[in-house]
């Protein structure tokens, strides 16, 4: 009897490579039908290729036109969560893990940190504990700047004398100060619903220019039981109130290929996926990051960041860019392949007073 590795063996040979059949038929075993590779291994799978022949043909038609098969599946895997994908959104990328990797562990700490800002002090002291005649430390320079100030220690004698002291009240209230997140550009929403899974103490926003992107991404985001606010933006356009002005944390993976690079694309990629995510004019490569460093100088808190998947012919170009535009620190980082992928930065800081 045949089974469904051999058929698909039989009838993509002359498509794919022998790695990518095994692999295809091992996904579609496992997505369709709960088998695992041991399953598989088992033979388990011969009894559903008698019964599902039918079915299992359909797939193999849909892959010799190139179809990519996570679009024949309707999911794919991304951080370790399922997403819904279909012709509306792109395919999620391992690249695009490697980013939200970048944020998730650059920016953990600071989403712990921003629950609650303190307005007033617990305490103030009346008269001190002791009263210091002379002095144990001369200081020269300031601990309290948020910036290093040069001090040296002069030892002076001193002698302590008991003073009575008192503590009393002052009033202080807890105002909420949530970390703030948006996603431009967020397709499938495997960035910002991955984000919202892995940072739950983070309020995410998500914005795409599509319906069709967003109710994909809406739906994923039920799916893995996380919260994130969509909202239909066209990022020329003025900025809609239903975002909020400031946020701790930009990121974006925006269209970024030109179409002198189609040459060197595959066919499943041109063929089925949506070229309004993919493609800018060759003129104009920059396009969306250049709108989106002006949306983040303005919207980003004191100390924000902005993340940015990149385009690797254009690396050092878009770091050139945000350097001219005042961004500080423009960290230009490689993917596992070691491809220029990533960009991390901040707006320039605000001048010291005085200066």
């Amino acid at each position: 009897m045949q089974t469904g590795l051999s058929f698909f063996k039989e009838q993509l040979r002359d498509y794919y490579t022998e790695s990518e059949i095994k692999l295809f038929y091992r996904m579609i075993m496992e997505s369709v039908y709960g088998l695992d590779l041991q399953s598989v291994l088992l033979g388990k799978d011969t009894q559903i290729f008698s019964e599902e022949k039918s079915v299992i043909e359909k797939t193999v038609e849909d892959l010799k036109k190139f179809r990519p098969i996570q679009y024949i599946l309707g999911e794919t895997e991304f951080y370790g969560l399922k997403f819904k994908v279909n012709e509306h959104v792109l395919i999620p990328r391992p690249e695009t893990e490697e980013l939200v990797e970048q944020i998730v562990r650059g920016e953990r700490y600071r989403v712990k940190g921003t629950g609650y800002r303190v307005k007033g002090e617990r305490c103030r002291v009346q008269g001190a504990g002791y009263r210091v005649k002379g002095t144990g430390f001369t200081v020269h320079g300031s601990r309290f700047t948020p910036y290093p100030a040069p001090f040296t220690l002069h030892p002076a004698p001193f002698t302590f004398h008991p003073a009575p002291f008192t503590l009393y009240p002052v009033p202080f209230t807890f105002h909420p100060s949530p970390f703030t997140l948006l996603d431009i550009g967020t397709g499938s929403g495997c960035i910002a619903v991955a984000l919202a899974k892995f940072l739950p103490e983070a309020e995410v926003y998500a914005s795409d220019i599509s319906e069709k992107a967003l109710e994909v991404a809406l739906g994923n985001a039920l799916d893995n039981q996380t919260d994130v606010r969509f909202v239909r933006h066209d990022i020329f356009d003025a900025w809609p109130e239903n975002l909020p002005e400031q946020f701790d944390v930009i990121v974006s993976n925006p269209p970024y290929v030109t179409p002198e690079e189609k040459v060197v694309m595959s066919k499943n990629v041109l063929d089925y996926e949506p070229h309004q995510a993919l493609f800018v004019p060759q003129e104009k490569p920059l396009l969306f990051y250049e709108r989106i460093a002006d949306i983040a100088q303005e919207r980003l808190k004191a100390n924000g960041r902005l993340y940015f998947e990149i385009n690797a012919v254009y690396g050092k170009d878009t770091a050139e860019m945000l350097r001219k535009k005042g961004f500080q620190t423009v960290l230009l980082l490689k993917d596992i392949s070691g491809n220029e992928r990533m960009v991390v930065t901040s707006p320039q800081p605000p001048p010291r007073e005085g200066e």
